[in-house]
């Protein structure tokens, strides 16, 4: 594990003072993106990238889907979050540590 200082190649708030600038440069630029991915949605000549416009617009005002992700058990049976004991869990946290 790392210990000590951390080293980085910016002062401290940099990173968050950029993004932030960043962040509201791109917003100033919303609408007329918005409206260019709704041109290209509607008269794009190719499928895919009316496709990819309408992705980008219903992404942006519905959110993006949410996946899926399932847990196999013993036997590769689907296991719930729910289901799973603090000791099941802390059994096979053991587990990976005595493979590695």
């Amino acid at each position: 594990m790392a210990t000590g200082k951390k080293s980085t190649c910016r002062a401290a708030g940099v990173a968050q003072s950029v993004g932030a600038d960043l962040r509201m440069l791109a917003q100033t630029h919303g609408a007329e993106a918005i409206s260019r991915l709704v041109e290209l949605m509607t008269h794009a000549e190719s499928e895919t990238a009316r496709i990819a416009a309408a992705r980008e617009l219903l992404d942006r005002g519905y959110g993006k889907v949410m996946q899926a992700v399932e847990m196999s058990g013993p036997g590769g049976a689907a296991v719930l979050h729910a289901m799973v004991t603090p000791e099941q869990l802390e059994a096979a946290v053991r587990n990976v540590r005595d493979k590695y």
